[in-house]
């Protein structure tokens, strides 16, 4: 072994995880994240720049739970009155959807909400295929 305290030479640290993984391994890590397909729809709503890339943000991160996604939508209802309607749809491979909702008045809280509600879902799907391997 090469390098500094078990990190193999030509390998390279995770940021913050403090794991060894190999050059190869982290390009593969960051070309998954880059191949996600993001789209949104805004009804009855005008919704600023800023709400956008914080939903575009947020949803970019929700491969990390589940690898086998690769599509996410986020549409923006504002039909409600004064509340709106933040529906996250992730799709993924051999056909799983994935659907979180949320309603309120605050953009960036329904978005938030929804996400951390959509990660729960696609944590508890990883644990269940990981679980029924064996």
């Amino acid at each position: 072994m090469g390098g500094s305290r078990g990190t193999p030479s030509g390998g390279a640290m995770a940021a913050g995880v403090g794991l060894a993984i190999g050059t190869q391994q982290l390009l593969q890590w960051i070309s998954k994240e880059a191949n996600l397909a993001f789209h949104n729809q805004w009804k009855h709503v005008n919704v600023p720049d800023a709400v956008r890339e914080h939903a575009e943000e947020k949803t970019s991160k929700l491969p990390r739970y589940y690898s086998g996604i690769n599509q996410v939508e986020v549409v923006v209802d504002g039909s409600k009155g004064g509340s709106l309607s933040i529906e996250i749809i992730a799709r993924g491979e051999h056909g799983h959807v994935f659907v979180a909702t949320e309603d309120g008045t605050d953009v960036y809280r329904c978005i938030d909400m929804a996400v951390h509600k959509l990660g729960q879902q696609l944590r508890r799907k990883k644990t269940r295929e990981r679980d029924n391997k064996y």
